[in-house]
Protein backbone atom coordinates (compact mmCIF):
# COMPACT_ATOMS: atom_id res chain seq x y z
CA UNK A 1 0.00 0.00 0.00
CA UNK A 2 1.60 3.24 -1.30
CA UNK A 3 -0.17 6.09 0.16
CA UNK A 4 1.98 8.66 0.78
CA UNK A 5 5.39 6.81 -0.05
CA UNK A 6 6.74 9.00 -2.88
CA UNK A 7 7.57 5.95 -4.61
CA UNK A 8 8.84 6.38 -8.61
CA UNK A 9 6.76 5.16 -11.20
CA UNK A 10 7.25 1.55 -12.69
CA UNK A 11 9.23 1.06 -15.67
CA UNK A 12 8.18 -0.23 -18.28
CA UNK A 13 4.35 -0.54 -16.74
CA UNK A 14 3.82 2.83 -14.86
CA UNK A 15 5.00 5.11 -17.86
CA UNK A 16 2.88 2.74 -19.92
CA UNK A 17 -0.39 3.34 -18.08
CA UNK A 18 0.30 6.77 -18.25
CA UNK A 19 0.16 6.97 -21.88
CA UNK A 20 -2.45 5.36 -21.78
CA UNK A 21 -4.45 7.21 -19.90
CA UNK A 22 -3.16 10.17 -21.78
CA UNK A 23 -4.35 8.45 -25.17
CA UNK A 24 -7.54 8.04 -23.80
CA UNK A 25 -8.17 11.61 -22.41
CA UNK A 26 -6.92 12.77 -25.82
CA UNK A 27 -9.39 11.17 -27.68
CA UNK A 28 -12.39 12.34 -25.74
CA UNK A 29 -11.29 15.27 -24.65
CA UNK A 30 -11.93 18.42 -26.76
CA UNK A 31 -9.67 21.02 -27.18
CA UNK A 32 -8.57 22.61 -23.59
CA UNK A 33 -7.38 25.66 -24.43
CA UNK A 34 -10.07 28.06 -23.29
CA UNK A 35 -9.66 29.13 -18.96
CA UNK A 36 -7.14 26.55 -18.27
CA UNK A 37 -4.33 27.67 -16.93
CA UNK A 38 -2.61 24.59 -14.78
CA UNK A 39 -2.74 21.02 -14.30
CA UNK A 40 -3.38 20.00 -10.55
CA UNK A 41 -1.20 17.07 -9.28
CA UNK A 42 -0.07 15.82 -5.92
CA UNK A 43 3.48 16.24 -5.03
CA UNK A 44 3.75 12.61 -5.32
CA UNK A 45 6.53 11.87 -7.69
CA UNK A 46 4.24 9.10 -9.68
CA UNK A 47 1.61 12.10 -9.56
CA UNK A 48 3.71 14.38 -11.43
CA UNK A 49 5.60 12.75 -13.86
CA UNK A 50 2.05 11.16 -14.65
CA UNK A 51 0.49 14.43 -14.82
CA UNK A 52 3.47 15.74 -17.06
CA UNK A 53 3.07 12.78 -19.41
CA UNK A 54 -0.33 13.98 -20.42
CA UNK A 55 0.18 17.16 -20.19
CA UNK A 56 2.58 16.81 -22.94
CA UNK A 57 0.51 14.71 -24.95
CA UNK A 58 -2.18 17.39 -25.28
CA UNK A 59 0.12 20.17 -25.85
CA UNK A 60 1.68 18.05 -28.96
CA UNK A 61 -1.83 17.66 -30.21
CA UNK A 62 -3.18 20.81 -29.85
CA UNK A 63 -5.82 20.16 -27.67
CA UNK A 64 -4.07 22.38 -24.53
CA UNK A 65 -2.17 25.72 -24.66
CA UNK A 66 1.86 25.23 -24.43
CA UNK A 67 1.50 27.70 -21.10
CA UNK A 68 -0.30 25.55 -18.80
CA UNK A 69 1.74 24.03 -16.38
CA UNK A 70 2.03 21.08 -14.40
CA UNK A 71 1.41 22.57 -10.34
CA UNK A 72 1.50 20.21 -7.10
CA UNK A 73 -0.29 20.36 -4.32
CA UNK A 74 -0.20 18.00 -1.56
CA UNK A 75 -3.77 18.04 -0.76
CA UNK A 76 -4.01 16.05 -3.64
CA UNK A 77 -2.01 13.23 -1.84
CA UNK A 78 -3.26 9.92 -1.74
CA UNK A 79 -5.04 8.44 1.44
CA UNK A 80 -2.46 7.75 4.78
CA UNK A 81 -2.08 4.12 5.54
CA UNK A 82 -0.18 4.91 8.50
CA UNK A 83 1.51 1.77 10.18
CA UNK A 84 0.19 0.15 6.52
CA UNK A 85 2.12 2.54 4.24
CA UNK A 86 5.02 0.74 2.29
CA UNK A 87 3.67 -2.89 3.43
CA UNK A 88 2.69 -4.99 0.15
CA UNK A 89 -1.05 -5.60 0.28
CA UNK A 90 -0.87 -9.03 -0.01
CA UNK A 91 1.15 -9.37 3.52
CA UNK A 92 -1.57 -6.95 4.81
CA UNK A 93 -4.14 -9.15 3.48
CA UNK A 94 -2.49 -12.09 5.52
CA UNK A 95 -1.57 -10.67 8.58
CA UNK A 96 -5.38 -8.68 9.16
CA UNK A 97 -7.25 -10.80 6.58
CA UNK A 98 -9.25 -8.86 3.14
CA UNK A 99 -12.18 -8.79 4.76
CA UNK A 100 -10.64 -5.94 7.55
CA UNK A 101 -8.12 -4.68 5.04
CA UNK A 102 -11.50 -3.63 2.88
CA UNK A 103 -13.43 -2.05 5.34
CA UNK A 104 -10.80 0.18 6.30
CA UNK A 105 -9.89 1.31 2.56
CA UNK A 106 -13.66 2.18 1.84
CA UNK A 107 -14.36 3.82 5.43
CA UNK A 108 -12.43 6.71 6.79
CA UNK A 109 -13.93 6.17 10.48
CA UNK A 110 -12.48 3.02 10.37
CA UNK A 111 -8.75 4.34 9.89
Amino acid sequence: MQGWVDSPLKRPEGYEDSFYQAEELAALTPPLQHNRTVIWTSPLHRSYVSAQIIRDLLVDRGQLDPSVDVQMDWRLKERHYGALTGVQRQEAIQFFGRDRILRWRRNAKLR
